[in-house]
């Protein structure tokens, strides 16, 4: 194939529209009410289950910052936050069994 026609768009293969670069799905709305239906269905449960409690709380204080004026980098660093606890968390798993040291400190040395 020549380098004029590597990049011809595929017919098979739908083209994304211009503002974003996404096909769309669903309409918002569609996104919306699915979303809501899952947290309805986290959340719902005993206040006894200690795990919905968490997550109750964790929702919860989303919520709150979300009506705070957080600047835009603050909120970007919460986000990465999650998505890195999110990992940690998947590539730990398989070692839950395991017992585990946490060392934290940072090195200084003499002079």
């Amino acid at each position: 194939m020549d380098m004029l026609n590597q990049h011809a768009p595929n017919p098979s293969q739908p083209s994304a529209p211009e503002s974003g670069g996404r096909l769309p799905s669903r309409s918002l709305s569609d996104e919306n009410e699915a979303l809501m239906t899952k947290i309805q269905h986290v959340l719902s449960g005993s206040a006894h289950d200690l795990r919905k409690t968490l997550i109750r709380d964790m929702v919860t204080r989303v919520i709150r910052m979300a009506e705070q004026p957080l600047d835009l980098l603050d909120m970007k660093i919460v986000n990465r936050a999650f998505k890195e606890l999110r990992y940690a968390f998947r590539v730990f798993q398989p070692y839950e069994h395991c017992l585990k040291v946490s060392m934290y400190g940072s090195a200084r040395s003499s002079r």
